[in-house]
């Protein structure tokens, strides 16, 4: 399973290490699936920003200090840029929470923005054996003979 998104904060970058740790999880079955790559941890203001890795940080203000102003066309003052959740799935049923945690205030938003059509649940492949080329010539000859030998009986028909 696999879907891309991008999280949005207010919070950014006044509130970057503070109390006010906005963050995204997309828990499956209760385990938080919506991480950083390579193991870099959680989706929140206090872990993706200018100085904690920024590589998946796009800066929308002029207060982040020595971290360029990508002057983007949305009013949140920072966000990820996109990123994936994956997991592997079973058959079966499972549940899905979607959860933006807005911690401490109410006065500074955050949000994320789903990819459409990212989401996808890829069947596992089932390995299905190749018969040998011998063994299709001799079922497709066996067949054809029948056929005929259908064809030339007087109380069957041919198919």
């Amino acid at each position: 399973m696999v879907f891309n998104y991008v999280f949005a904060s207010e919070e950014y970058n006044e509130w970057v290490d503070s109390a006010f740790n906005d963050t995204f999880a997309l828990l499956l079955d209760g385990t938080n699936i919506a991480l950083l790559p390579n193991g870099g941890g959680v989706v929140s203001i206090n872990n993706v920003n200018c100085t904690n890795n920024s590589s998946y940080y796009r800066n929308n203000t002029t207060t982040a200090g020595n971290c360029l102003n990508q002057n983007l066309d949305i009013q949140y003052d920072g966000l990820t840029t996109l990123l994936s959740a994956t997991a592997q799935v079973t058959p079966g049923t499972h549940h899905f929470d979607f959860t933006v945690a807005d911690v401490v205030d109410k006065l500074y938003d955050s949000g994320i923005f789903i990819q459409g059509r990212s989401f996808s649940l890829l069947a596992p492949q089932s390995a299905i054996p190749e018969p040998g080329s011998l063994a299709l010539v001799a079922l497709g000859l066996t067949g054809l003979a029948l056929r005929r030998r259908n064809a030339n009986s007087a109380s069957l028909k041919p198919l």
